[in-house]
């Protein structure tokens, strides 16, 4: 009878070792390893996360300045066509004043030489 016992009993432990999880649910090792996965999971999730944000603020940065600089580039090249062009309009100005004054001092001098005569 002691026999039956102890094989009832071994029977009992080893099955309760197989169905425990089934019916108890997960043992506290497990579940504590599984919070700690989790939770490891997690922070790598937030830290991919913010990463990721601070790549795409980086980027975001790198090309405002580009179109800043591109920016600041067209503008210095539209004043300085600007100015060369003014003073090229003024260089003109003062040729066709000078002409003008070629072409009234030709004729004057023209008229003088024909009352002269």
């Amino acid at each position: 009878m002691r026999f039956l016992v102890a094989f009832v009993a071994v029977l009992g432990y080893a099955s309760a070792g197989v169905i425990s999880p089934l019916v108890l649910g997960v043992n506290p090792g497990d579940a504590q390893a599984a919070a700690i996965d989790a939770t490891v999971a997690a922070q790598d999730t937030v830290r991919a996360i913010g990463e990721g944000q601070a790549r795409a603020a980086e980027a975001a940065v790198l090309h405002n300045t580009e179109a800043v600089r591109q920016v600041a580039e067209t503008t210095r090249d539209i004043n300085e066509n600007a100015y060369w062009n003014s003073v090229a309009a003024g260089q003109n100005v003062v040729a066709a004043v000078q002409s003008q004054a070629a072409a009234l001092d030709g004729v004057a001098n023209a008229r003088v030489a024909q009352l002269s005569k």
